[in-house]
């Protein structure tokens, strides 16, 4: 897999949105043994998630935190990844459509 260069974001002029299926040192995310993945983009947001073949039926929801001020956005995984996995957990992630401290970003409520 090849990552592709950053997108401009459609949402907020002047920042761009990192390739969700690759890390953001640039090398691919794979997914772990016994689990797929689903990435995309929404809303100048990117977004990953991971779900085990034999899925529990539960869902951890991993939320960042404050990633500086820059113009980049991007999705990275939870530290207890393959915790989860192993466990029958699925996990999603997401970047914010900006940077900076903004507590409202993280409380809007969207219907996909």
């Amino acid at each position: 897999m090849t990552c592709t260069p950053p997108v401009p974001s459609t949402t907020q002029p002047g920042y761009v949105v990192l390739d969700p299926n690759c890390e953001a040192t640039g090398t691919p995310f794979t997914a772990l043994a016994g689990a797929k993945v689903y990435t995309g983009i929404r809303d100048g947001a990117a977004y990953r998630i991971e779900v085990p073949q034999r899925w529990n039926g539960k869902l951890v929801v991993f939320a960042h935190g404050y990633r500086g001020t820059g113009t980049a956005v991007y999705v990275d995984n939870p530290d207890l990844r393959a915790h989860y996995i192993d466990a029958g957990y699925a996990w999603a992630a997401s970047s914010y459509a900006t940077n900076g401290y903004d507590v409202g970003q993280g409380c809007v409520t969207r219907t996909l």
